[in-house]
This record gives C-alpha cells, structure tokens and sequence, in this order.
C-alpha cells in the first residue's frame, strides 16, 4: 500500500453570524482540505484550519507546505510510522499543514483495515461526546440571545468571550447566567485581553456565578500573569495559547499556573502531538480540553476519535457546534443537540460531499 496521490482543495466556510474576539471579528473559516490517495484506491483526508493570529499559517502557506512535502509523502507506506513522523518532523512550526497530514494518514490506515481511526488510538471509552458552543463578543442584549439560541439547539455548555472592562463584561456574564439557569456549564475566554490585575477584577465581580474556568485570560506568554490569577480567583484557569507543545504543557505544570490545558490541532500539530499533551498532562493530574479551531467536520470528527479514546479529558469539549456547520464541505457525524455520536464506521467517519467530492 503506498501513497500515489496528494491533493488539496481549499475551502471557505461561512459562520452563522460573526464572531468577535480580541483578536478581531471573524465572519468565516479559511481550510485547506487534503485528500491522499493510495494504489489501492483508499482515500484518506485531512483538514487544515490555519489560525494566522495564533501560528501564522494561511491557507496559502498551508499549500505551499504540502507542497513542499509532496515528495517525501508520495510513495510512502501509511503505516510507516517512523517515516510518517519524520516528515512531520521536518517541519519546526506549520501547525495546520501537519496535523492535516497526519490526520489523512490516520485515515487512510483506518479506512485500508475497514476500522474507526479511535481503535488505531486504543479504544474507545466514550460514544458521544458533549460539545460546548461558543459566544463571541457582543453588547448584552445579543449575548443573551445567542444563548437562548444555543440553548434551543440542544447546547447545556457555552463559552463567552471577553475582552472589555471587567464591569461592562462582569454584567453580560450575570445577564447570561440568569437567562440559561444553573444546570448550564458557562466559561468566559479572554484570549489573552487582561492583564492579570484586570482578569482578577473580572473574576471577582462574577464569582457569584459559577463558572466553570477562566480560559486564557492573560498573554499567551505571561505564565507568572496566569499563575497570579490562578492564585487569586475562586474558579479554574485554562491555559490555551500558552500551550503549543508538550514542553509548555510541562512548564505550565511546573509553575502550577494552570488547571486545564487547552488542545487545538492547529496549535500543536496533530493528532500525535495532541496525545503527547494529554499524556503530559495526566502525569500531572492536570485535565485537558479539545477546542476547534472552526475546523469543517473533517477536521471535528479527528477530534472526537482523540477524545474518545482519551481519559484525560473533561466534558464539553469546544468543538464549534452551531458556530461554523454551515456549508461544510464534508458530511457530518450524528449528532444531536449538544452531543456528538462517536463514529464507528471506518476512517474517520466523514466523507466529501457533492462537487467537493471532484478531483482537483
């Protein structure tokens, strides 16, 4: 079984409404869908949702990067592990055009032997995995509306995010916690907005209502910041941008800055390296969460096969459900309402669908 064709197709994909955070307003997902193809006729793909503002990739990096790598794929086994890890390897950063690789071989091996990529990764302890919804920033009338919504379509666990005054913010949050009631898990993200004097005001003024964590409220970097908030507040700190790798899984343990680490594939590069988080942190006690770079259901559906083969992981993962699944190119995993049903089919459980179905 060997690799004999490597193809990508780009694909954009429309949020239902726009989506505000520190970085700037976002009105859609950018991807680069990678199909790989073998001499048997076994297709695998891959998803690459690259998030400028956190890595740096575009979608036109992500093309020039398989490109590059064109040569070492084609002609490889799938289930040459050493060498898969190798090409990964030769890339320093490039997050989202490796873990799209890899997510295609984990495919194809899934697909040749007619299993779920989740054997390939132990076995599965969950069938269906919660999934939280996400909030942008919006005045407090829209942000209880966006609530009320998720809560319509099934969702009991929302994100909010946060970036202004710790007032004005602190007053969204206790609007949204009295319009949804106490059995919905709330969380608010800052990525990265506050300093930790600010992040701490905020969590103070809504200590009343039982959030679950604090994602990433101060620079991705200021790891003294995190652990002050840490430190000071009276609910649970996420580390997300401060976490690309196993190393700053590790450092962030080592400060005790953090009670769940956040993991994104377009952060760490995959599906390998995402498992290397886990681990990590296991070691440690400290839980992780899977969060969607607004990846197509390609994309989703990896994630759901690591979570649910991983114990590590705490409920209600952030996999933009009811945020982005608007004209995916791939179809989607059963799901309904908040839960996602773990796939037992073979691969990955996701294929193209019309046009995109095509050969590039």
């Amino acid at each position: 079984m060997k690799i004999t064709r490597v193809q990508t197709t780009r694909h954009v994909t429309p949020f239902f409404e726009s989506f505000k955070v520190s970085y700037g307003l976002q009105e859609y997902s950018e991807h680069v869908i990678l199909k790989l193809s073998t001499d048997d006729r076994t297709e695998g793909l891959g998803d690459a949702t690259p998030l400028w503002f956190f890595t740096g990739e575009t979608v036109e990096s992500v093309e020039h990067v398989i490109e590059m790598l064109k040569p070492q794929i084609l002609g490889m086994d799938p289930f040459d592990g050493e060498r898969t890890l190798g090409v990964m390897n030769t890339l320093s950063k490039n997050p989202s055009a490796k873990s799209s690789v890899e997510m295609a071989i984990y495919d194809l091996r899934a697909r040749s032997l007619g299993i779920p990529v989740w054997k390939l990764l132990g076995g599965k302890i969950r069938s269906e995995i919660r999934a939280s919804g996400g909030i942008g920033v919006k005045p407090k009338d829209q942000t209880v509306k966006a609530a009320t919504r998720l809560l319509e379509n099934g969702l009991t666990a929302f994100k909010l995010k946060v970036i202004g005054d710790p007032e004005g913010e602190a007053e969204r949050i206790r609007a949204v916690r009295d319009a949804v009631g106490k059995s919905v898990t709330l969380r608010i993200d800052a990525n990265g907005a506050y300093s930790s004097r600010r992040a701490v005001d905020l969590a103070k003024r809504v200590s009343a209502c039982d959030l679950e964590y604090f994602e990433q409220p101060v620079r991705g970097d200021d790891i003294q910041g995190l652990r002050e908030v840490r430190d000071s507040i009276d609910f649970q700190v996420m580390a997300d941008e401060s976490v690309f790798t196993s190393r700053d899984a590790m450092r962030i343990i080592e400060e005790r800055a953090a009670d769940i680490v956040g993991v994104k594939f377009a952060k760490c590069g995959g599906i390998s390296a995402s498992r290397g988080i886990i681990e990590v942190c296991r070691s440690a006690g400290v839980p992780c969460i899977f969060i969607s770079a607004f990846e197509t259901w390609i994309g989703i559906s990896a994630n759901v096969h690591v979570i649910a083969s991983s114990d590590n992981i705490i409920d209600a993962n952030d996999l933009a459900l009811w945020t982005i699944q608007h004209d995916d190119p791939a179809s989607p995993l059963e799901h309904t309402g908040g839960r996602i049903k773990v796939p037992d089919g073979p691969g990955l459980g996701v294929r193209m669908t019309g046009a995109q179905n095509d050969d590039q």
